[in-house]
């Protein structure tokens, strides 16, 4: 596949170092948002190993809005496969007013709830301080962060400082 692709980056994927520790050509256009979708905290098809962002848009998500950053993304990364995670398509509404065709990574079979490592958390604040997204939406991060319960290891460190390996072991 040559060209771009939109990629819709949230949680961690906020965090323009986490973002080009993936894709060091990805570019950031703009912030926007998700109708119909909100950020679950969740571990991997229930292997209670540890927690991940999912980007949820089940009947409890309607009415709900995901706030991330619309990024150009070289397009043979569109559909690289890493353990546990899907990309789905979905259509974000910039900043700019337009609508987006965009992918992203969400899990492909959420288990139950659960927080991520910190690391990972540190991540997600550093994107939404970096992106300046505004106190309520950060607060609403939070709570979901919060009421999850937490995971084996909270204080693991980033196994891979490098471009992360595509099994859940290196990243």
């Amino acid at each position: 596949m040559e060209g771009t692709t939109y990629y819709f980056g949230w949680c961690t994927w906020m965090n323009s170092d986490e973002l080009h520790r993936y894709w060091p050509e990805a570019k950031i256009i703009q912030k926007g948002y998700a109708n119909n979708y909100s950020v679950k905290w969740m571990d991997a098809s229930n292997r209670g190993d540890r927690g991940w962002c999912h980007l949820d848009n089940d009947v409890a998500s309607w009415g709900n809005v995901c706030e991330g950053i619309i990024c150009e993304v070289p397009a043979k990364y569109y559909g690289e496969q890493f353990d546990d995670f899907c990309c789905p398509a979905l259509t974000v509404r910039g900043e700019d007013g337009k609508y987006y065709d965009c992918w992203t990574y969400t899990l492909s079979d959420p288990g139950k709830p659960m927080k991520a490592p910190y690391f990972y958390w540190d991540n997600c604040v550093a994107g939404l301080n970096e992106q300046g997204f505004g106190y309520e939406y950060m607060k609403k991060y939070l709570e979901e962060y919060t009421k999850a319960p937490d995971g084996p290891r909270m204080d693991r460190p980033n196994p891979n400082p490098g471009r992360p390996g595509k099994s859940a072991s290196e990243r």
